[in-house]
């Protein structure tokens, strides 16, 4: 009787700790909802990411005083909250931290305190769009800082129906490609833009000059993309159950001794 109780013990327990050794080696990913209308920041970005490269070599070049003009980098954000968490940093330091060229920083930097944008646009989940041109922007891929962080790929996640006014500014670099950076007037969150691929292809217009050049922002500030609405980052999912292996060890322990005492009471 008990040899048969404890071998049924042993073979729950061999049940139990195969569940949880499949759930230690093969962890589910985290949830990656977020409600309309929620902010949420993403995680650090990784020390090998070539933005931190960007960030040691700004140090160096000041003797070690860029330390203050950098900002903490993330990825995967979600902004959702307009005016939750306002940029407390200046245009220069927001667009060094991006890697933006110099000259480039400088233009769009002179453009925000002269108050001189290319055009208005209006911020919506769908996309950000040129109220003169109609040109699109991602709303899924921006540069965006809030607080003292810069945050790549951070998506708009506006509660539906909900927009935002901003302005929009351009500075050409030395191989003569236009970037376009945004400010959000309610909380001036300085942020790079990259046009849609699905957007119109029309000129903004500086002066009378049409330019019909897209807009890219620099390849260094690419995250993992957004999809589907979903949190589609890299990196490695780590056991989310604090000491699930331990345990896991345990059980099988368990299920060891058992089996070897049910061999000793059959023999």
């Amino acid at each position: 009787m008990l040899v048969a109780l404890l071998g049924g013990l042993g073979t729950s327990l061999a049940a139990v700790g195969s569940v949880i050794v499949k759930a230690a080696m093969n962890p589910a990913a985290p949830s990656t909802e977020v409600a309309a209308g929620e902010t949420r920041d993403g995680p650090l970005l990784p020390l090998a990411h070539p933005l931190h490269q960007h960030h040691k070599a700004l140090a160096q070049q000041s003797g070690g005083q860029a330390s203050a003009e950098t900002l903490t980098l993330r990825r995967n954000c979600v902004w959702g909250k307009p005016g939750g968490n306002p940029y407390r940093g200046s245009v220069e330091q927001a667009l060094r931290s991006a890697a933006l060229p110099e000259a480039v920083v400088q233009d769009i930097a002179r453009q925000v305190r002269d108050g001189t944008p290319v055009e208005l646009l209006e911020i919506g989940t769908d996309g950000i769009r040129g109220l003169d041109s109609g040109r699109v922007f991602d709303a899924r891929q921006i540069a965006m800082t809030f607080g003292m962080t810069l945050c790549l790929s951070t998506r708009v996640n506006f509660a539906p129906g909900h927009v935002e006014p901003a302005e929009l500014y351009e500075a050409r670099d030395t191989d003569g490609r236009t970037l376009a950076v945004m400010v959000p007037r309610v909380c001036g969150n300085v942020s790079v833009l990259n046009q849609a691929d699905d957007g119109p292809e029309l000129a903004l217009k500086s002066g009378a000059d049409a330019d019909p050049e897209w807009r890219r922002m620099p390849a260094i500030l690419y995250g993992q993309p957004w999809g589907g609405g979903r949190y589609t980052g890299g990196g490695h999912h780590v056991v989310s159950v604090p000491g699930t292996l331990s345990i896991a060890l345990l059980g099988l322990g368990l299920m060891a001794g058992l089996r070897r005492l049910g061999r000793h009471g059959r023999c």
